[in-house]
């Protein structure tokens, strides 16, 4: 199975699923209209183990295994929330086994 991560505060989160397995947050910060954050995970086919490169942004995985990163933005609204990054094209949908559009 994949490995996921996270970062919170330039250091890596171990998630399984949506169980957040490392790192108590300082406290709840409840969500609000208006608010806009990113949800960025990592998955690694290899160790979970991270490094951060010299320009401070930029993670790889120390065993050089293969990982993807892929990014939402997302906004609170008075109704719920907004995802401002889907594709108009559905290019946000994986493709399933044999199914190209």
């Amino acid at each position: 199975a994949p490995n996921i991560l996270h970062f919170h505060k330039k250091r890596p989160v171990r998630l399984r699923g949506h169980e957040e397995q490392a790192d108590q947050r300082e406290g709840d910060l409840p969500l609000k209209p208006g608010m806009i954050f990113t949800v960025e995970p990592m998955i690694n086919l290899g160790r979970p183990d991270v490094a951060l490169l010299s320009d401070g942004w930029t993670a790889v995985t120390r065993d050089r295994s293969l990982s993807a990163q892929y990014e939402h933005s997302i906004g609170i609204t008075e109704t719920g929330v907004e995802i401002f990054t889907l594709s108009p094209k559905g290019l946000h949908t994986p493709h399933t086994s044999g199914e190209m559009s």
